[in-house]
């Protein structure tokens, strides 16, 4: 029986694979009608074998009940087969029969009229068809780039980053285009438009990660952050040259200098454009271009329990093993601690901001609000930051991407930083630095009876082994994070912290003295004219 059944297989192969298609196209009527009859003759024996023998694949049909049944469930099986072979085939031979062209027929009565459609506001229909325009010279710059690289492209390439494609949209449907496209020629704003957005993706692309942002489709202006490489870091006079480096030299990423162009910003809320920073310099005398007298400042600093956090590192889950060339990760190292990093508050346009992150010897356990302060008033943001520590994964899951650096921050002369911070990524890059807040040093004093420490027996039972390599102990964890409330400091073996309200010097609540015709207010510098579209068009009259 199992030779009958090796012919019907083969007869499924024969018919169905492509690689005997040549064979099958080759046979003539005689050759088909042998086939069948091979065919038929197998069948019939196959038959007869299934009602002489007592048995069927393994299967006793002594029982002549049994036997029938199982003669029935196979002799439909085949039929089931052979049916849709042959239908299969005669439904291919049809479809690539070309159907010979008959006589025309006569013409049909004309249909009824349509409903007057709706008059179409030309700035409007001129708006509809933006997007798509944008969208093509897009798609033909970013193809061009790419096959300047010797890679794939080309005019019909697409685009994948929804926030690009987003963002070619709402300029399209801005409010701002159209009441340009009123008072400019269209050819003219359109040109424009092509050559700021070649610009823009000109921009995007000469970052080492520039085209995998574009060809990621979920990732956003702000996931740029985490993706600057070293090689960003190199300086280049210009973003128009082949040569490697950005003009910022890492510092930042391309839509900083995207979102220096008011065009950026055409159908973006009013919450999400550029607000103009005014500060004020007290201690300047309008009348003197002296340097401001720090040593006898009056400063005035106002603190806030910070309320919310963001959760930055778990020691439960940082930890991969290694066991017979098997990782495991998520695996705890040593204590189980966590650390945070409270977040800023805008009160009326007043920001507070942390004075560092913060260590909770609990595993995913939130600080409560009074466990560190937020500070605004006269601070100051870090101008540097130097690593202390840096972990990164070489190996196993998460190989490339796993990584985490602690950082100590270096503030201006004359103030303080109080805390470090930690970053969890791997390509070691420093905390933002207008995450947190430096505050004058006149502001601090040394202490020696510490009311938030950690529980330094906690800390010296920290275990760190495994096959991540990763040495930093309990003597440097301690260094880096020895205090809950992270306004404690290290700085030459003393410990700061701001001098309590209420005590002499300190600068908590304390009323700054404010001459309004003294004061100095002081603006940041604007952005240059050619990151205008007002500018560009007025030059050219």
């Amino acid at each position: 029986m199992i030779e009958y059944l090796a012919y019907d297989f083969g007869l499924i192969l024969f018919t169905r694979f492509k690689v005997f298609k040549k064979y099958r196209d080759a046979m003539t009527f005689k050759s088909f009608f042998l086939f069948a009859l091979i065919t038929i003759v197998v069948l019939i024996m196959s038959i007869i074998t299934v009602l002489n023998k007592n048995t069927f694949l393994g299967l006793n049909t002594t029982n002549p009940v049994v036997r029938r049944i199982v003669l029935m469930l196979y002799l439909g099986t085949k039929a089931t087969l052979f049916a849709y072979l042959v239908s299969d085939y005669f439904r291919e031979k049809s479809d690539s029969k070309v159907p010979i062209e008959g006589i025309k027929g006569n013409r049909g009565l004309r249909g009824s009229s349509g409903e007057q459609a709706e008059k179409c506001d030309i700035t409007k229909c001129k708006l509809n068809v933006c997007d798509e325009k944008i969208l093509n010279h897009v798609t033909e710059v970013y193809s061009d780039i790419l096959k300047s690289r010797n890679k794939k492209g080309s005019k019909h390439y697409p685009l994948t980053n929804h926030f690009i494609k987003n963002k070619i949209k709402t300029l399209c449907r801005s409010p701002q285009l159209e009441k340009v496209l009123e008072k400019t020629d269209e050819k003219k704003i359109y040109a424009y438009i092509k050559n700021i957005w070649t610009k823009w993706i000109t921009i995007i692309l000469k970052y080492e990660n520039g085209e995998y942002f574009m060809e990621t489709d979920y990732l956003t202006d702000n996931d740029f952050d985490n993706l600057i490489e070293t090689k960003d870091k190199l300086y280049n006079s210009s973003f128009d040259n082949n040569n490697p480096g950005t003009v910022s030299s890492g510092k930042e990423t391309p839509f900083d200098e995207l979102k220096k162009y008011d065009m950026w910003y055409w159908g973006e809320p009013e919450a999400a454009k550029v607000k103009i920073v005014y500060k004020c310099d007290l201690d300047s005398d309008s009348d003197s271009e002296s340097e401001p007298d720090v040593e006898n400042k009056k400063y005035n600093i106002n603190v806030k329990p910070a309320t919310y956090y963001e959760q930055k590192w778990r020691s439960s889950v940082a930890l991969q093993t290694k066991t017979n060339d098997t990782y495991t990760p998520f695996q705890p190292k040593g204590n189980r601690v966590t650390i945070y990093r409270p977040k800023t508050i805008n009160n009326d346009g007043d920001i507070f901001y942390p004075l560092g992150d913060i260590i909770v010897d609990e595993d995913n356990v939130e600080p409560k609000s009074n466990d560190t302060l937020l500070v605004s008033g006269d601070i100051v943001h870090p101008i540097d930051f130097t690593k202390k520590y840096g972990f990164q994964r070489n190996e196993g899951i998460g190989e490339g991407v796993v990584g985490y650096s602690f950082w100590e921050p270096k503030a201006p002369d004359g103030y303080t930083c109080i805390g470090n911070a930690i970053e969890n990524t791997y390509n070691q890059l420093p905390p933002n630095p207008t995450d947190f807040a430096c505050v004058p040093t006149k502001c601090t004093q040394p202490i020696s009876n510490f009311t938030n420490v950690i529980d330094r027996e906690v800390l010296s039972k920290w275990s760190y082994t495994g096959d991540d390599n990763d040495n930093i102990g309990p003597d440097k964890l301690t260094e880096l994070y020895s205090y809950k409330n992270l306004m404690e400091y290290n700085i030459n073996n003393e410990k700061n912290v701001l001098i309590p309200e209420g005590q002499p010097d300190s600068c908590i609540n304390n009323t700054s003295i404010l001459d309004n015709n003294k004061g100095k207010w002081v603006v940041e510098d604007k952005n240059s004219e050619k990151y205008s579209i007002h500018t560009h068009f007025k030059k050219k009259k």
